[in-house]
């Protein structure tokens, strides 16, 4: 077997290669799993909210952000995360390198397996590696700054490198210690850091269709309570987008796909626990996760690409899914910004995944999907044909529902097992798998390095034959990232050479009053406009009334603006009261009648369309007084369709509406379809079968 590696050799130094883009390097020995994620200390500042606490970075979606949008990988088939990829990011060692150094290099198996783990993962799209990149290039003066940039190879690789640094057990560490504070805490670490320097931090904002990166480069505050944080958003290039966040209640808003973040009915929105951070630092100086020596303990850290949330992950202490989870595991959506499809990678503990069956864990899937399992003794994949469940130890993949199943462990060995039933395993420095089809068994033992088996099913037999392996992996086409599932315009739209980019952020300016003779003086009435926002409070600064005495200096006051303008200073000139004059009595008019209002009219509440994900609605409505209408829909106890079960519905033509809810199992679910014309609200609610596989049109169960 190969040299045990020592720590040093397995951690990451920084490289800024062609066109700045992010390299992250080590020399890597040994092999067999990697680092465990550090437990990661976490000091939140302390920060007085409010106007005073405004903090800005400095950099700009213009120039600092990408002309192009972010991207699924299918949109760019030319480019894939590979050897070169690796050999930046990791060395050419012999963890990395089976064979040859530099582009000459041949992936180990581990090498290849982790490789196509972030192939995968980056389908849905490559947020991340947008935030970071730009990132890197604001802090190190690189030049040509990101807007500037187009799709060249080496730019979309560097931006493929950023996507896969969330991976790194550093880069995950800190962001679940990030994900186990309050909103308030995310706000003052970032006033705190914009306050001392540029940005450093990727902004993790997760929704229930995924989750996504932004950069957050400012903030200010309407009041003490709430802030909204300025960000470039990779989807939207040259486009002021921002997230609300009250520091109060910990509610945030965010509008991921809505051309108008101000007005967007369909933000995702969330709590405390629903953003976190995770710094380029921890990029930099993070740990190889595949080059470890297969004896130190670590956790397994799983990825999920899955065709609907109908995925469970279940441990000697419980069970986790999308919106359940128990102490030692960490759940969180993979940051790409597209979606599409359900992707999730989760953290377990060394303590609930051991090498025997008793603290094993069983990974449930729906049908068409794949789960990948970094351990200490290597990286596991399995995918799945029709739903069922594969059962992971630290050192074996088995199952008995015809997933295949695969565990590239250190020296460069491979196993691979496709039949009704199959496991590969390794003890000590042997590799087994063992495929049974029809009652029939066939195994392979190997202990000799650079092994690459498949045992698949030809016919009614099982045969043994050599595995090609290839950092893209063969995946199912139904785990493709695609625009459809978003409200997103086509990307061509929303190129930096086909619109007109935002006005530049423009933080709000400090305005003083001034010293005048002994009078009270009320200022003329002011009305702030409010800050955008998706779904939050609506802020409106109030009048202010300033008093001020002879020989006595004025205290300063905070004058906020609009976002973008810069807000102009109040004057108060020196004026003498004149007397005041009691107004005549005046006379109470007559009480006037007015008709009663008629409420709004129903004609029309289908279900035009439904999946796993999302349902359309058709309602058609009219106001006998001609009034403008409000359409809501909410359950049977009046609580609005919102995030985290659903998104609020989005007028598509005027009378359809997507409400993006997820379902699980085959449960009815019952809809209240509320409209409002101000005054009176009228309601219909109907109950649709919930069993959207069996029957994938709307079936109208009931209308109470």
């Amino acid at each position: 077997m190969t040299p045990v590696p020592t720590a040093e050799s397995r951690r990451l130094r920084r490289v800024v290669a062609l066109v700045a883009a992010l390299a992250l390097v080590t020399s890597c020995s040994g092999g067999g799993g990697g680092d465990s994620v550090p437990a990661v200390d976490i000091s939140v500042p302390t920060v007085e909210f409010g106007p005073g606490a405004n903090a800005d970075g400095a950099l700009r979606p213009v120039p600092n952000g990408f002309a192009f949008p972010n991207f699924a990988a299918s949109s760019l088939p030319g480019n894939e995360f590979g050897p070169a990829d690796m050999v930046k990011m990791f060395g050419d060692g012999p963890t990395v390198c089976a064979s040859g150094t530099g582009e000459s290099c041949v992936l180990t198996s581990e090498a290849t397996s982790w490789a196509q783990m972030v192939n995968d993962s980056r389908q849905s799209g490559h947020c991340e590696g947008f935030i970071v990149q730009s990132l890197d290039k604001f802090k190190t003066g690189a030049t040509p700054t990101a807007a500037d940039l187009s799709t060249s190879t080496d730019v979309v690789q560097g931006i493929i490198r950023g996507f896969a640094t969330q991976f790194i057990p550093e880069t995950r560490g800190e962001s679940k210690a990030w994900r186990k504070k309050k909103t308030a805490d995310v706000v003052a670490e970032l006033v705190s850091s914009l306050k001392e320097g540029p940005p450093k931090y990727v902004l993790g904002v997760y929704g229930e269709l995924g989750g996504h990166a932004v950069l957050p480069y400012a903030v200010e505050f309407a009041d003490t309570a709430n802030a909204t944080i300025q960000v470039y958003d990779s989807n939207w290039p040259g486009r002021n987008r921002f997230v609300t966040a009250n520091v109060q209640t910990g509610e945030w808003s965010f509008s991921f796909d809505g051309p108008d973040p101000a007005t967007d009915a369909g933000a995702w929105t969330g709590g405390d626990g629903g953003m976190d951070l995770s710094s380029l630092d921890s990029r930099i100086g993070g740990t190889c996760p595949f080059c470890g020596d297969g004896t130190k303990t670590t956790d397994t850290m799983l990825t999920i690409r899955a065709t609907s949330l109908a995925w469970k992950v279940t441990t000697s202490r419980g069970t986790v899914d999308a919106r359940t989870t128990v102490e030692g595991v960490d759940v969180a959506r993979v940051r790409a910004g597209i979606t599409g499809v359900f992707d999730y990678v989760i953290s377990i503990d060394p303590a609930l995944v051991d090498t025997t069956q008793k603290d094993a864990i069983t990974v449930s899937l729906p049908p068409k999907s794949v789960v990948y399992a970094v351990t200490p003794a290597g990286v596991g994949r399995a995918v799945s044909r029709s739903a069922g469940s594969v059962t992971l130890t630290e050192t074996s993949l088995s199952t008995s529902d015809g997933f295949e199943v695969r565990l590239a462990a250190r020296d460069n060995v491979v196993l691979a097992a496709d039949a009704d039933e199959a496991t590969v395993s390794i003890k000590d420095d042997t590799v087994t798998g063992t495929a049974t089809l029809a009652g029939k068994t066939v195994d392979v033992t190997t202990d000799e390095k650079d092994t690459k088996i498949a045992l698949v099913v030809t016919g009614s037999t099982i045969r043994q034959q050599p595995l090609a392996l290839s950092p893209v992996p063969e995946t199912p086409v139904e785990l493709a990232g695609t625009l459809s599932a978003t409200r997103l315009p086509e990307p061509e739209t929303r190129l930096l050479a086909n619109i007109t980019p935002d006005a530049p952020y423009s933080a709000p300016v400090i305005a003083t009053t001034t010293t005048v003779a002994a009078t009270s003086t009320v200022a003329a009435p002011t009305t702030s406009p409010t800050q955008p926002s998706a779904g939050g409070a609506t802020t409106t600064t109030k009048p202010k009334t300033t008093t001020t005495v002879t020989g006595t200096t004025v205290p300063t006051t905070t004058t906020i603006g609009v976002t973008g303008t810069t807000a102009p200073a109040t004057t108060v000139t020196p004026t003498t009261a004149a007397p005041t004059t009691t107004a005549a009595p005046t006379t109470t008019a007559a009480p006037t009648t007015t008709a009663a209002n008629q409420p709004p009219n129903i004609s029309t509440f289908s279900c035009a369309a439904r999946s796993a994900s999302e349902v359309q609605f058709t309602v058609v409505a009219s106001d006998p007084e001609g009034s403008s209408l409000t359409i809501t829909f909410t359950d049977l106890s009046g609580n609005v369709w919102t995030s985290p079960s659903t998104r609020s519905a989005s007028s598509v033509s005027g009378t359809s509406y997507y409400i993006y809810r997820n379902q699980y199992g085959t449960s009815n679910f019952q809809v209240r379809v509320n409209v409002s014309d101000g005054t009176n609200t009228s309601t219909l609610t109907r109950t649709w079968d919930g069993d959207h596989i069996t029957n994938p049109s709307c079936i109208l169960v009931s209308t109470p």
